[in-house]
């Protein structure tokens, strides 16, 4: 099997859509673990050879003392376009991990601004989350934060 090389560039990102509240009922001097919920999507436009990558995360009520709920988006530029079943891959795993840092800024600096400790979303391992959407499993993350 010959292995092909996709060269592209990133062209573009912003925040497509966001949504946060506080939960005034949950004690501020508990720990809680949250489990968010992470998406992820593509569109492919084959007459300019541009890919918009989704990468959503969210966090559903009563695990902590805010709720969230937010989707990044970002351009990609092929030279060629990849075939489906290579794109889909580079997609979720090389131009996922493009974004996501953003993602996980843009939480920490949310929740920071609510005037509570930053939520640190930790890394996400791509190749893995590629193979767990391929099983047919969500996945999810886990974020420890101690009192």
């Amino acid at each position: 099997m010959k292995k092909t090389d996709y060269h592209f560039k990133f062209v573009n990102q912003r925040i497509k859509s966001s949504s946060f509240s506080l939960d005034d009922k949950f004690s501020l001097k508990e720990s809680f673990e949250i489990l968010p919920e992470l998406k992820f999507g593509y569109l492919k436009s084959s007459k300019n050879k541009a890919v918009i990558v989704e990468i959503g995360i969210r966090l559903p009520k009563g695990q902590a003392p805010f709720t969230f709920e937010a989707i990044t988006e970002g351009i990609f530029q092929f030279e060629k376009m990849p075939i489906e079943a290579d794109l889909e891959r580079i997609c979720c795993v090389n131009c996922g991990s493009i974004l996501f840092p953003f993602l996980r800024e843009f939480i920490a600096d949310l929740t920071r601004r609510a005037g509570l400790p930053p939520c640190l979303i930790p890394p996400v391992n791509f190749v893995e989350f590629f193979n767990f959407l391929k099983q047919g499993k969500k996945p999810s993350l886990m974020v420890k934060k101690e009192k």
